[in-house]
């Protein structure tokens, strides 16, 4: 079971590969370039890995803010909770397993 502390505007969970940050679209905004900037140099000293997410309760309102969302970050909306949108990177990229 993860660790998870919330705040007003974010979650932090904590899981065996690492930390999810979360911001809470509705109340702070979404993990543009700046507030990637800021989270990376706030956690720098962190030895686990980080996965920085922003969350929103649907997809309208993440269309919205589609052309801000930083690169190398996650979404995840409310209404599709098993699924997580990757912004760029190789990382994931690949075949599915049939």
């Amino acid at each position: 079971m993860p660790l998870i502390e919330c705040r007003m505007t974010y979650c932090i969970a904590l899981s065996v590969t690492g930390f999810f940050l979360v911001d809470l679209a509705a109340m702070h905004g979404v993990i543009d370039k700046d507030r990637l900037s800021e989270l990376v140099a706030l956690f720098s000293g962190s030895k686990a890995g980080l996965v920085y997410v922003t969350a929103f309760p649907n997809r309208s309102i993440m269309s919205r803010y589609l052309g801000e969302i930083a690169w190398e970050t996650e979404v995840w909306v409310a209404d599709a909770p098993s699924h997580l949108i990757h912004f760029n990177g190789s990382r994931f990229l690949g075949p599915y397993d049939v």
